[in-house]
């Protein structure tokens, strides 16, 4: 049911909670707004599914953590006994599947995420993107999502672009080498197009942990085409954001 407050604030870190919000976030008990971050971590069981359900994540990762005896949080715990590479790409791949309409869940699981936020939360604070246009790249300029949108340790940005028309669109990321409280950036970048078919995935080709590139192509017959770009630090606490820019050219 609270798997709509996965996809309405994708920028928040995967281990936000009740206590451990930005000073200017909006609180976990503030009404229908509140309901937006503070119900977000219970909707987490839709990463857990993608992860053992459809990327074939061995179980034992998440129970064994429960009697691990360690200091280390849940998402700490998985990257170190995963593996970091495995769990970079594991991540932004469900933030894909995420953008591509969650297609890892049924139908009718899907609508239920959606009725809760109609009747519980607030439709003000849907933002699943930090960025769109309608047939059009960032017209030669650079562009960065505010700090307050940015996507934070874990977490992950939508840039969104409407298609009506057969055009190819390149993609270029820059990440900051470092986070707002000065942990190292680490960014992992996926393309979705939604195909009249479905959504249709690709990489991003990584020309380091900070930058990366890619070039796609679309159809009338393509409704959007996405960049999602996942923040994916060797660090696993605090609200800090990981600023980037990206520019986008219709070629």
């Amino acid at each position: 049911m609270t798997a709509g407050a996965i996809l309405a604030n994708p920028q928040l870190a995967l281990w936000h909670s009740f206590g451990n919000h930005a000073p200017n976030d909006t609180a976990s008990d503030a009404g229908r707004p509140g309901w937006m971050y503070g119900v977000r971590q219970y909707g987490m069981h839709a990463y857990l599914t993608y992860l053992t359900e459809v990327a074939g994540m061995d179980r034992k990762f998440i129970t064994d953590g429960f009697y691990a005896s360690t200091n280390m949080s849940p998402q700490e715990y998985l990257f170190s006994n995963v593996g970091a590479e495995r769990m970079r790409k594991l991540f932004a791949d469900w933030a894909a599947h995420n953008t591509g309409g969650m297609d890892y869940l049924t139908k009718e699981q899907i609508e239920r995420g959606y009725l809760e936020i109609t009747l519980a939360g607030d439709w003000d604070y849907y933002r699943p993107y930090v960025w769109s246009s309608v047939d059009e790249g960032t017209r030669g300029d650079w562009f960065t999502p505010p700090p307050d949108l940015t996507a934070r340790g874990w977490a992950y940005n939508v840039l969104n672009i409407n298609t009506t028309q057969s055009a190819s669109y390149s993609f270029e990321l820059d990440g900051d080498a470092n986070g707002s409280q000065g942990a190292t950036s680490f960014f992992v970048g996926r393309i979705v197009v939604m195909s009249e078919n479905g959504p249709v995935y690709s990489d991003m080709t990584m020309t380091s942990s900070l930058s990366g590139t890619a070039t796609v192509a679309v159809t009338e017959k393509d409704s959007s085409v996405f960049l999602v770009v996942a923040s994916v630090p060797e660090f696993f606490t605090s609200y800090q954001h990981y600023s980037y820019r990206v520019k986008i050219v219709k070629q």
